[in-house]
């Protein structure tokens, strides 16, 4: 009978460790279904922002002010389109968000352009 315990300690592993995966697995889900993960890379994008116009005054290098928000703009746009999928509303609003993103991004893209 001992000779198999070492079987029976690796097998209740297995199951703990599965258990903890799916439970892991669940979150995950959960938080991209619900569209919290665009809200946290929002989040970071606030942060991120705050910090480059922080550095900016400081040292009077880095982006300006525009190029920082028209840049920011764009990509938060599609990243609140993308959290509208991914909550399964209507294409109306996630039209809507790629539309307000589009503008941004062209004028971004005008701005780079135009200074190199």
């Amino acid at each position: 009978m001992l000779q198999y315990l070492p079987w029976v300690c690796f097998a209740s592993t297995l199951n703990w460790k599965s258990a903890q995966f799916n439970a892991r697995s669940q979150l995950v889900a959960e938080w991209f279904s619900s569209g919290r993960v665009a809200d946290g890379i929002l989040a970071f994008m606030l942060i991120e922002a705050i910090v480059l116009i922080i550095v900016r005054k400081k040292t009077g290098r880095g982006l300006r002010s525009l190029d920082l928000f028209l840049s920011l703009a764009a990509g938060a746009a599609l990243l609140l389109a993308l959290r509208a999928a991914l909550t399964g509303v209507s294409w109306i609003p996630i039209a809507l968000w790629l539309l307000v993103a589009l503008p941004a991004h062209l004028w971004d893209l005008r701005r780079r352009w135009l200074s190199t």
